[in-house]
């Protein structure tokens, strides 16, 4: 091949073309549907045309695609003196001729394209050559374009060093193998390839065992855990239908961390068989990263195969993943439409499917988290690069609903928008305010770049982002932008009210984009953050009490634990920057406000709602509610203080009369006349001081409360320790690792010494559980409507044991485990806690998979005892170092007994806040042991509860985010110098007895051998807990009681004054509901009815407060009379 020094002259085109007009002009769908790529789409050579060969001349180039598919046709580039027939060919790597077809219509120059008559299927990976014959010579030509290779994905033209030279030729006449390379030069040969047909995990002649059920008719989401062996694009989704699933029917898919990437309703359904809905968009996933489908059966009446998901489902490159190992397939959620399904029963299938096309083009990186784009990452345009390759600049007209700064542009790229791209912030009348040069970019997809210096922007005034476009090949939707676009805070002007959107200017340079056609969306966007965090937007859940959360302040998020905690679920909970503006208060009788600052306009709301009849309990407030709340300026504060409740009177009555600790911070208050102190703070645990801790006041017709210290936070810290003393060994422990969940409580550290973070004088005390039953108590006592609540365990249990007993392995799980069947009741039902039972996390080798089988089968729980060696862990190398390979090898040694959902750490490893319960909620374990009541010269045998809680509750992380993990600690072991029955006696007598101590009461006592402390330890347990009639149960069994209490729906709640209605919806086994049997007013209860009969209801006062027990609740309309 000769050697060529030609440069040709640019031939430039204009954009107002009238072939451009009508590709602008054609609908998005069209050419979404028929997707193809190509390696240079509309990418020009340096030499459109060489001079200097003009002999017959075979031009290809060796390529492979990421994924397998179908090859359509070939392209060429062609200048001016490129004539005659052109004949394009498709061979194997070999040489063998696959495809040819002749080139027809052609241009005078530019690109040229012959679709094959039948398309080629053609396997990702493996290499081919496109070729075409040009019989005059004169080809394109770019001298070592192919040296690196080009990557346009899903294809690649091969890199020519490494591949025995690219940009390969032959001279000779048409259909000559090309085999010779000159310097790895571009011949600007191209192919057209379309990705194969979409996949899913199920042929359309699958169907389930069981295709509608019949015992279950409550609203669900159902859904499929699901990874691809390669990026792609989510098409929709599908699901088998029985007779009886009827109703409208919404699909969804979301991340693993459960945001919601799409959705759409189902529509043109058939009676049965499958369904399948398409999104208005395709979303891009990345490889080997699980995501969930799903939808919602507004009737339940699902599809179910029970199991069905235990071992996985594949079908390449599609796999549903095996229950085992993923945390539970064949998710569910009881609720909503919209619902993140997270909950699984036996790893059933109910049948969800997905509808995936393979491309090997990975999702965009999306924008920095704490700003906001008009389009998503996910997002992507009908025609990804227009056929137009002028120089223009495209953009959008935008405005904030709140001021901000612009920190950058995004744009999407098809593959041919080539060429150096700047991105532009103007004024409305054109004043350009930041420009920044994008680098790095990606052959397609999203591209973003940052201007050096932010710039700020007014809320409501109208900006126009923009980039330039060098080439053309800019991606667009025709009428996109004629109805605007809503992404708030964020709004992309209507163009038909807006003097047109989707603005362009023509020119080499940037020029500020005042044109509009057709109000066309170029998929222009910005980076905007704005200058305070903005409410997250929406209401969940309902009832009379409103939780108002801060999006910034995490901690707010966990009084919906709380709540939960104490069996309030008839709330709802926004963002308190909602409130006045798509939240009304009036719509609630109750506010619980956390950590935060209203703004002026929303404390005259709340003020005039409190004089009205409403009842505001707010945590820590800022000054500017201290005129409502009727407290006098703070002076000063005070950390990690106690405090005194009031015990003579309600909301105080019935809450334990000693000194408690609160942790954090709280407010100095003295009290204005006419506002009472339910708590006074105190400097230690004897020395009162003249602030408030807890604080009444009545307004008007309401009531307005206060924590001077933040309840959410107080309740984390106090459960899960110190958080500045993670990863320490202040016990000072020889025996690894050194650093464990008790040093966080631990206070006499020799190289620090501290007081313990809870008071061990005080140890008897549920320090956290008090003081959130005194907000329950509050809500009780000024609450309009009476409150129903769910009791803490099954048929009113006060308590219950949780026992366990670490192996390593365990050589005398079974003579312990026989033990258990010999001690229960004859005829005893596990479902209903009557059998004595038991949790092993055990090394492998303690039973035999037989044995394990029988066990489980028979109710107890055997689980891994994940092994860090006894040492210290990190953040990165607790999984996958330990957790994941051990958790493998426990499931190829146990088949057939359920992956393991609760968990001890050997050695009670704990070495940081919170990577433990987020690495356990990865594998699917939401329920953790390893807060554990030890060394023995701290414990000193003091029974009680050192986290200050007998209540499993979830965890938090180190911002307060709760984590979907319950921490259970261990307050019982062999192993801390406790005598028994002592520990187990005191315990059982706290929650029994007139304290209302209750709790789960969790054991370890050790199963290696026998007999050994743990045996004795264990044997006097049970009998303690039998004598008092206390059921023994496995982590397991708690785990599963807790979701199905939390999964409890108490709805519909309504009040006359005199007459209390709610519904009940799936109730927990054994539920007791809780009814008020006296009203806010004073009225009294008279009757209890389900859907017009009466129920008995048995009497009981809880902390003060005197309620009207349901047990066994069953689902049905609850009416409650008041005389």
């Amino acid at each position: 091949m000769k050697d060529i020094h030609v440069r040709p002259t640019r031939v430039l085109q204009s954009l107002l073309t009238a072939v451009a007009l009508i590709l602008l002009a054609l609908p998005a769908g069209n050419a979404r549907a028929q997707t193809t790529y190509s390696l240079f789409a509309n990418s020009t050579p340096a030499v459109a045309s060489v001079t200097n060969d003009f002999a017959a001349v075979e031009l290809g180039v060796k390529f492979k695609a990421d994924v397998s598919g179908e090859l359509v046709g070939v392209r060429f580039y062609k200048g001016s003196s490129n004539t005659g027939t052109h004949v394009g060919h498709l061979w194997s790597a070999a040489g063998q001729l696959l495809a040819t077809a002749t080139f027809t219509n052609e241009t005078a120059t530019g690109w040229q394209e012959v679709t094959f008559t039948t398309p080629v299927p053609v396997t990702a990976g493996t290499t081919y050559v496109a070729s075409y014959h040009a019989p005059g010579g004169a080809y394109a030509f770019t001298e070592y374009g192919l040296a690196s290779g080009a990557d346009a994905l899903p294809l690649h033209a091969l890199a020519g060093p490494a591949n025995g030279g690219n940009g390969v030729f032959k001279y000779g006449p048409a259909g000559t193998f090309p085999t010779d390379s000159f310097h790895d030069s571009n011949y600007w040969v191209d192919v057209v390839f379309r990705p194969a047909a979409p996949v899913s995990l199920w042929p359309s002649t699958a169907t389930p065992a069981v295709a509608s059920v019949t015992n279950d008719s409550t609203p669900v989401e159902l859904g499929v855990k699901f990874r691809t062996d390669v990026a792609g694009n989510v098409l929709g989704v599908r699901f088998y239908k029985g007779a009886s699933n009827t109703g409208t029917h919404v699909g969804h898919l979301w991340s693993a961390t459960g945001q919601l990437l799409a959705t759409a309703t189902f529509t043109s359904e058939t009676a049965t068989g499958w369904q399948q809905v398409t999104f208005s968009s395709p979303v891009t996933i990345a490889a080997n990263t699980m995501y969930i489908a799903s939808y919602h059966a507004p009737g339940g009446a699902y599809a179910f195969d029970n199991g069905g998901l235990a071992s996985g489902v594949n079908a390449p490159p599609l796999y549903a993943l095996p229950g085992t190992t993923s945390g539970g397939n064949g998710v569910f959620k009881y609720g909503p439409a919209g619902t993140f399904p997270t909950d699984s029963f036996q790893d059933s299938n109910y049948w969800v499917d997905v509808v995936f096309q393979a491309t090997g083009v990975p999702p965009s990186t999306p924008p920095p988290a704490g700003t906001y784009s008009l389009f998503p990452a996910t997002a992507t345009p009908g025609t990804a690069s227009a056929n137009d390759t002028a120089s223009v600049e495209m953009g959008v007209k935008f405005r904030a609903d709140v001021d901000g700064k612009v920190k950058g542009i995004r744009f999407y790229k098809g593959a041919s928008n080539t060429g150096t791209h700047v991105g532009n912030l103007w004024s409305s009348t054109g004043q350009n305010l930041a420009s920044a040069t994008f680098t790095n970019e990606t052959a397609s997809g999203w591209q973003q770049v940052s201007f050096a210096t932010p710039v700020s922007i007014t809320a409501g005034t109208t900006y126009v982002a923009s980039y330039l476009a060098p080439i053309g090949g800019y991606a667009f939707d025709a009428n996109g932008l004629a109805n605007g676009v809503d992404a708030a805070p964020l709004h992309a002007l209507p163009g038909t009210t807006s003097g047109g959107n989707g603005v362009f200017a023509l020119g080499s340079a940037s020029t500020f984009p005042n044109s509009s056609y057709q109000n066309a969306n170029y998929w222009v966007d910005v980076v905007f953050e704005p200058n305070s965090a903005l409410p997250r937007p929406g209401v969940t859940g309902s009832g009379p009490v409103l939780v108002a959360t801060d999006p910034t302040n995490h901690f707010t998020d966990y009084l919906k634990e709380i709540l939960k905690a104490e069996g309030i679920t008839t709330f709802a909970t926004t963002d308190a920057g909602n409130i006045g503006n798509t939240v009304s208060l009036n719509d609630y009788k109750v506010l619980i406000l956390g950590e935060e600052t209203l703004s002026a306009a929303q404390v005259t709301l709340v003020t005039n709602w409190v004089n009205a009849g409403g009842s505001l309990i707010a945590m820590r407030p800022a000054a500017n509610l201290n005129a409502l709340l009727g407290l006098n300026a703070s002076s000063g504060t005070q950390d990690d203080g106690y405090l005194l409740i009031d015990t003579t009177q309600a909301p105080g009555a019935g809450i334990t009369a000693d000194t408690m600790q609160y942790h954090g911070t709280a407010d100095l208050h003295t009290l204005v006349a006419g506002t009472r102190a339910v708590a006074t703070l105190y400097s230690n645990a004897t020395t009162p001081t003249a602030y408030a801790a807890v604080t009444l006041r009545t307004v008007g017709s309401g009531t307005a409360m206060a924590f001077t210290y933040d309840l959410a936070k107080s309740v984390i810290l106090t459960r899960q320790g110190n958080p500045a003393w993670q990863g320490q060994n202040r016990d000072g422990s020889s025996i690894g690792p050194g650093a464990r969940a008790s040093d966080m409580f631990y206070g006499n550290a020799s190289f620090d010494p501290k007081p313990d973070w809870v008071n061990l004088n005080k140890v008897q005390i549920p320090q956290a559980d008090e003081q959130q039953r005194l907000l329950a108590n509050m809500l009780h006592l000024t609450s309009a409507v009476p409150l129903p609540r769910l009791w803490y365990f099954p048929s009113a249990k006060k308590a219950v044991v949780v026992m366990t007993g670490d192996g390593h392995p365990g050589g005398a799980i079974n003579q312990r485990w026989q033990n258990y069947l010999a001690a229960s009741p004859a005829g005893c039902s596990v479902d209903d806690w009557q059998c004595i039972r038991g949790t092993v996390y055990d090394f492998i080798g303690g039973l035999t998979a037989t044995q394990a089988q029988s066990y489980t089968a028979q109710g107890f729980e055997y689980a891994l005892h994940v092994n860090t060696g006894c040492a210290d862990y990190t953040a990165t190398s607790l999984d996958p170092q330990f957790f994941t390979p051990q958790l493998a090898g426990f499931a190829s040694s146990y088949p057939g007994i359920p992956a393991p959902v609760t968990n001890r750490t050997h050695c009670i490893a704990f070495s940081d806040w919170a990577t433990q319960p987020k690495v356990s909620l990865a594998h699917g374990i939401r329920l953790d042991t390893n807060y554990y009541y030890w060394p023995d010269y701290w414990v000193q045998d003091r029974p009680g509860l050192f986290t200050g809680s007998g209540l499993a509750m979830r965890f938090a992380d180190v911002d307060g985010t709760p984590i979907d993990v319950y921490q259970l600690a261990t307050q019982m072991t062999d192993e801390s110098g406790q005598s028994y029955p002592l520990h187990i006696d005191t315990l059982l007598a706290n929650a029994l007895g007139t304290k209302g101590y209750y709790g789960a009461f969790n054991a370890n006592m050790h199963v290696d051998s026998d007999p050994s402390a743990g045996a004795s330890g264990s044997a006097a347990i049970i009998a303690s807990a039998q004598r008092e009639g206390v059921s023994v149960i496995t982590a397991k069994q708690l785990l599963t009681w807790l979701d199905a209490r939390e999964a409890t729906q108490v709805s519909s709640v309504a009040f006359t004054g005199m007459a209390l209605t709610f519904t009940v919806a799936t109730p927990a086994r054994n539920l007791s509901l809780m009814v008020p049997t006296s009203t806010a007013a004073g009225r009294t209860l008279v009757s209890v009815t389900r859907n017009g009969s009466a129920v008995t209801t048995v009497p009981q006062t809880i902390k003060g407060v005197g309620y009207a027990f349901i047990n066994g609740t069953q689902a049905g309309t609850y009416t409650v009379t008041y005389n």
